[in-house]
Parts: C-alpha cells; structure tokens; sequence
C-alpha cells in the first residue's frame, strides 16, 4: 500500500490519501481536529504506549463486510499527522474557514499537482 500526506495552510489541514490493494481501490481523506471530541485527541496524540498507527480499512457492501485489513503506518507519516492536529487545536478558525480553504484547494490544483507536493510513503508494516 502507497499512501500520501499533504498539509495544507500549514496549520488548518491536511489531506491523506491512501492508495489500498484490491478489492480496495484508493481513498482520500481529509481531517478538523476541531470536529473530533477532545479526549479523543489527547488520547489519540499520548504516545506513551507507543505511536497509534494503525489503519483499519473495511470494505462494505451495504451492511455486509466483504473485506478488513488492518496496515501499520509509517511512524514519520504518524508524527505528521500528529504536528498538523497540534497545530489544529492551536489555531483559531471555524468549520465554515476550513471548508473554504479546502475548497480553493481542489480549485486551484488537480489530484497529479497535489500528489507532487505530498509527502510519499510506502506500506510500513
């Protein structure tokens, strides 16, 4: 699995893109840390047992699971996804600033020119 991590603004969002193997295909996602519940966060950002960087992926078919697969990400992959909801929480903005900045973004650039500026890992583990 290649996946990819793009920050966008610096500090109000980021892109991950996930390129899974069949039956999957390839999913991008993006992330507000303002959305999320803040324990969760906190949580989620303790690396005192150890980086969280598991993927689950499930594939559905209406209610039925037609496939699971769990990958581990790259622990650098990890840290950034880590600096860019610090810099989330630490950032005032509403929902309304984030979905505005995100939508220049798809305006101005096409999925070949976003993947040119993202970071590119490899299937860690």
């Amino acid at each position: 699995m290649c996946y990819d991590a793009f920050d966008f603004d610096s500090d109000q969002g980021a892109i991950r893109r996930f390129d899974c193997p069949k039956p999957f295909g390839a999913t991008e996602g993006v992330f507000n840390a303002r959305l999320a519940p803040d324990d969760m966060m906190e949580e989620y950002l303790d690396t005192s047992d150890g980086v969280k960087n598991r993927l689950s992926s499930i594939l559905l078919d209406g209610r039925i699971i037609k496939g699971l697969k769990a990958s581990g990400l790259n622990p650098r992959a990890v840290e950034m996804f880590h600096d860019t909801i610090r810099k989330q929480l630490a950032t005032e903005y509403s929902e309304t600033d984030f979905m505005e900045r995100l939508n220049v973004l798809y305006r101005t650039y096409d999925t070949y020119e976003l993947l040119k500026m993202a970071h590119i890992f490899k299937h860690w583990r």
